[in-house]
């Protein structure tokens, strides 16, 4: 006996039954992730449209606003027919109307029918498209597919035009449920329901919620919604293993380049390659993340600095590992390029990012934050290298020594926290830190850049006492390690022969786990017994 629940569809003179039980697995089943999915998409394409919109005809053009208006009554007045509201709307339109010229106005009629047409649409547009569900039920029901094909082939997925719809009409211009074959049939019949066209808009309206959520989380700076996420992050960037371990790493990196400068004839040029490693590196590490905590801190609009080489994006500049509130990576190798710019105008004019730091930032701020980021270096920021008449590219320097005077003397008043100077205790429980992280590092690497790197700053720390990380662990600075003294002749040829054979990248693994012991052995000079077994 066939329920009213069930369903039967006339199509090309045959009669198909589609049960009770299989109709409720498709709207349980098939129809819910299709709904997700499309509520995602269509969510993100409505908003680039609306601010895309908003960017070309500023606050919206009448129809807009007569559409916002039509939403916001649907939300207040969820039992008003569709006409009941427009006629309100009606009213606000027809005032405006009489100050128009009578050859542009419209009647109240024609107005509440584009009205209503275009609520219609933007219903509509909220509905995953009968073409993406009649292609997921043919995937489900493969009969069911054939019977379809053997009146008509499936339309390509988001096709919307001429039986393809949810709504059809004849050719009186009334709705009907025919046309397409029997699948879309099946589906206008069974599917086409208040309840999956509500499911549909509430999807498609949570993930509008999301995103208008998630850019007023981000508007300000890295910020969170609400006081207390905002008294976290501070507390978070505050906390030794952030602020004051940035200070720490920046105060230990910064001896590199003169205590390993003495150990080579050319003492300047070595210097400067070292220093320039570091300001590029640490220092501009550093000059980020005082930076951005000063522009969360005075709720400055994160559009406006990017902090990236590559990308406008400030938001994919980095891991979350390297954000300004979360704890510093002792144990990191290298650091990634930042370079700090302005976003360019509405007219594709550069902006000059030490001025707009000045401009935007209260009191002494911006002008210290401007100082700091000129003491990295000009390769650092946008402005810093300028040509010259005969094509010569010029770069400002930067300066070690006046960089960490600087941060020392103008935290405080950047910031409101004071550079944290580093001492005895501190520098001694940081290298204990940090030499149990690269260990562990170490003990799991495989690749051989990352053991020959890894062992290169453990052997830095272990023998000369000075903590190294950079572009410059296979170049200068292993340089300098292996002409120290301190090191066996003989395993100094194998470090030399791994760094050859590395370059050449066939370095055997004999050799390979040679270095890897090396650097994990607490007594480096017992190694080189070891040598005569390889």
């Amino acid at each position: 006996m066939i329920s009213t629940r069930d369903c039967l569809v006339l199509s090309c003179g045959e009669v198909l039954y589609f049960s009770h039980s299989m109709i409720h697995q498709i709207q349980t089943s098939v129809l819910p992730p299709l709904v997700d999915a499309y509520a995602i998409d269509h969510a993100k394409q409505t908003m680039n449209t609306s601010m895309a919109s908003t960017r070309e005809k500023g606050y919206g053009s009448d129809s807009e606003q007569l559409a916002r208006k039509t939403k916001n009554k649907l939300k207040k007045s969820s039992r008003s027919s569709v006409r009941e509201i427009v006629k309100a709307v009606d009213d606000d339109q027809e005032k405006k109307a009489t100050k128009r010229s009578k050859k542009r106005s419209k009647s109240k009629k024609a107005i509440s029918l584009e009205v209503e047409n275009e609520w219609s649409s933007i219903q509509a547009s909220n509905l995953v498209p009968l073409t993406t569900v009649a292609i997921r039920i043919a995937e489900e029901y493969p009969d069911l597919k054939d019977i379809q094909e053997s009146h008509g082939a499936i339309a390509e997925n988001n096709s919307n035009v001429g039986a393809f719809q949810w709504t059809v009409h004849n050719q009186d211009g009334d709705e009907t449920n025919e046309g397409g074959g029997p699948l879309y049939e099946f589906c206008r019949n069974a599917l086409y329901t208040s309840n999956f066209k509500e499911k549909c808009s509430n999807a498609n309206q949570a993930e509008l919620d999301k995103i208008m959520k998630a850019k007023k989380g981000s508007s300000v700076g890295f910020r969170k919604q609400g006081a207390t996420q905002i008294r976290s992050i501070e507390s978070s960037f505050e906390d030794k293993s952030c602020f004051a371990a940035a200070c720490y790493l920046v105060q230990m990196l910064a001896k590199v380049p003169q205590s390993l400068s003495n150990d080579y004839a050319d003492n300047d040029g070595i210097a400067s390659i070292l220093e320039r490693d570091f300001l590029n590196g640490c220092g501009s590490n550093f000059a980020k993340r005082i930076t951005q905590y000063c522009l969360f801190k005075h709720e400055v609009e994160d559009e406006i600095f990017h902090f990236d080489a590559t990308t406008s994006n400030v938001q994919s500049d980095s891991d979350e590992s390297d954000l300004f509130y979360m704890p510093v990576d002792i144990a990191r190798r290298s650091f990634r390029k930042t370079y700090l710019s302005c976003a360019p105008t509405d007219d594709k004019q550069i902006q000059d990012p030490l001025a707009m730091l000045r401009d935007v930032l209260p009191g002494n701020v911006g002008v210290s934050l401007a100082r700091m980021w000129i003491l990295t270096g000009g390769e650092n920021y946008d402005g810093g290298t300028k040509q010259t008449g005969n094509g010569t590219e010029l770069i400002r320097s930067g300066n070690v020594a006046a960089f960490l005077a600087h941060v020392e003397e103008s935290c405080l008043s950047m910031c409101g926290i004071p550079f944290k100077l580093l001492d005895k205790k501190s520098e001694k429980s940081l290298m204990f830190a940090r030499r149990k992280e690269i260990t562990g590092l170490l003990e799991e690497a495989s690749n051989p850049m990352d053991v020959l790197e890894l062992t290169v700053m453990l052997l830095s720390q272990k023998i000369k006492g000075l903590l190294v990380c950079g572009n410059t662990l296979t170049g200068p600075i292993f340089s300098a390690l292996v002409a120290d003294k301190k090191i066996p002749e003989a395993l100094t040829n194998k470090l030399l022969e791994a760094v050859s054979t590395l370059q050449q990248g066939d370095i055997t693994e004999d050799l390979l786990g040679y270095i890897k012991s090396v650097g994990l052995s607490k007594d480096i000079t017992k190694e080189h017994n070891l040598i005569l077994n390889l």
